[in-house]
């Protein structure tokens, strides 16, 4: 069974603030993150103060990536039965 990978916040959305991550719950106490989006650099005062906005796409990109796992199943599985037919 593959990993089940979430989101590190509920239903994100255009112009939330970033980054957002998708993370590997069932690795390790705290998870492991697989991938980070950070946003879009909407205003920088120092290397510590930014401020970075989510846009569609990224939202996108991360369900996207959230659903790697449960993909790779189907494809894995439609191989198998294509094996199987002859297709």
């Amino acid at each position: 069974m593959s990993p089940t990978w979430s989101l590190d916040r509920d239903r994100p959305q255009a112009g939330d603030n970033g980054p957002l991550q998708v993370i590997d719950r069932e690795d390790g106490p705290s998870g492991r993150i697989v991938c980070v989006i950070p946003g879009h650099l909407v205003w920088q005062a120092s290397l510590d103060r930014v401020v970075r906005l989510l846009d569609e796409d990224d939202v996108e990109n991360a369900r996207l990536i959230e659903a790697a796992p449960q993909l790779r199943d189907a494809l894995a599985a439609l191989i198998e039965w294509s094996a199987v037919t002859g297709g």
